[in-house]
């Protein structure tokens, strides 16, 4: 006979209001690792099986650090259930997502099965897509740099330009051409094409001469289109002009207030009719409302069609409903698409939900009536990586740029990284004294080090 305190957690676990979760990005992610697991029965639903630590994506894009040195699998949390799957829709008066299996056992598979999953409380984190604001062959030719398929696209592509240009075959104007590459179309503040860039030149000045030749080293181009009046806008303006110059003596074009009139195979063709050549273009701009999210019968954002949400996170017209990330946004404090924001209102509502579960009533919801403090954004700083070991930084204290502060960005992203696995794959060993390396690699933890191994016989080369 079972006992009657284990059939009274059990009565409580059956009790245990039903709490799902879209999404697996830094919102997703993180709400679901902080959130009581044991008061609710946690369903997490997303086409992706992980968690991206996107801050170092661009890393992997040429070798520096390999794909699963930034990814956590959601299932690693535990105490949830987890469903491979794209919500497609949701029906807030039957309290139903509906969903597609995004599961595929065998290449020649078609038919998508559909099912739907109930909820008591709904958190969407489901992030967005990138703006392309109608310019005309974006989906066709450029690529985009939002998650670990992009990052493999890329590296891909910039593998094949460089084995072609080496063939016996290739003439010195066709080289030329494989060998120019856009590190980013850029219309918005963030420094994803920046850091884009500073990995590429990265790689061609260590690797690519070394194992490619020098006359492949010299052939290449690397090129920054900007909307704007400069990079890098959400930093202050010094950071960003030092970053300019520091490109500009590297031979990497930055071009500012430009506009794209359309991306072809080859290359961009600019508002003005001049045309940037380029076999690979990366589209890093803003954000736009996935297909989900437009869908939904609620509020949205005029401009980038991202859900409206109050204060508290939640959907005014939907109770029970929540939203988080960049898919959602307060009209009246907008905030910026970043990890750090998603990854604060994540730990914000997850604050919420488990101090109000043993409540009975909902989550959240007036201040009046429940006393939840809203949700307040407290920007620390932003880190972009600049390239030849060298970062900047940009806080309310502090603007500093160089060796130190890269050693700052390195030791920040490692200590933040969510797992002892992933701080093993990803320290920051370029920056460790010799005398670490070497207990390192007495210890046998070294070998298993991206960066290291990166620093000491240099990036992948390989296609695969």
């Amino acid at each position: 006979m079972p006992s009657t305190g284990a059939v009274a957690a059990a009565a409580r676990l059956a009790r245990r209001p039903r709490l799902v979760v879209v999404g697996t990005g830094w919102a997703g992610f993180r709400f679901v690792r902080d959130v009581l697991r044991s008061a609710y029965d946690v369903v997490v639903i997303s086409p992706r099986d992980h968690f991206v630590f996107t801050p170092l994506l661009a890393s992997t894009t040429i070798g520096s650090l390999e794909f699963r040195a930034i990814i956590e699998p959601v299932r690693i949390v535990g105490d949830l259930r987890f469903y491979e799957a794209e919500v497609t829709g949701v029906d807030p008066a039957e309290k139903t997502v509906r969903c597609v299996d995004s599961t595929r056992v065998f290449d020649n598979e078609e038919q998508s099965r559909s099912f739907t999953v109930p909820y008591d409380y709904l958190v969407l984190a489901a992030g967005a897509k990138s703006q392309t604001f109608g310019v005309p062959g974006v989906y066709e030719h450029a690529m985009f740099l939002k998650n670990i398929a992009d990052a493999r696209r890329i590296r891909q592509r910039i593998m094949h330009c460089l084995q072609r240009a080496c063939q016996p075959q290739v003439g010195d104007e066709e080289r030329r051409e494989l060998l120019s590459l856009m590190a980013g179309c850029h219309v918005y503040r963030g420094p994803t094409s920046v850091e884009f860039a500073a990995e590429l030149y990265d790689f061609v000045t260590e690797d690519v001469g070394r194992w490619y030749g020098r006359d492949i080293v010299d052939s290449i181009r690397i090129t920054v289109l900007e909307a704007g009046r400069t990079i890098l806008g959400s930093f202050d303006r010094a950071l960003s002009e030092y970053t300019v110059r520091l490109f500009q003596a590297r031979d990497i074009e930055v071009r500012t207030g430009v506009a794209v009139k359309q991306v072809t195979k080859r290359g961009v063709e600019l508002g003005d009719g001049s045309v940037v050549p380029s076999n690979l273009v990366v589209w890093s701009t803003g954000v736009a409302a996935i297909p989900l999210i437009q869908s939904l019968n609620w509020e949205h954002d005029k401009r980038s069609g991202r859900l409206l949400v109050s204060e508290y996170l939640s959907v005014p017209s939907a109770p029970g409903v929540y939203a988080l990330g960049d898919c959602a946004v307060n009209e009246k404090e907008p905030l910026p698409c970043t990890a750090q924001v998603a990854q604060q209102q994540a730990k914000y509502l997850a604050r919420v939900f488990n101090q109000y579960n043993s409540v009975g009533g909902p989550p959240v919801g007036s201040q009046e009536t429940t006393k939840t403090k809203p949700f307040v954004y407290r920007h620390l700083a932003s880190l972009a990586y600049v390239g030849g070991w060298k970062s900047i930084a940009d806080s309310k204290v502090v603007k500093s740029s160089g060796l130190g502060t890269w050693l700052f960005w390195r030791s920040a992203y490692w200590t933040t990284n969510v797992s002892i696995r992933n701080k093993i794959l990803i320290p920051m060993c370029k920056a460790m004294p010799a005398c670490l390396v070497a207990v390192r690699l007495l210890t046998n933890i070294a070998w298993r080090i991206d960066w290291f191994k990166a620093w000491l016989f240099g990036r992948d080369i390989s296609t695969f």
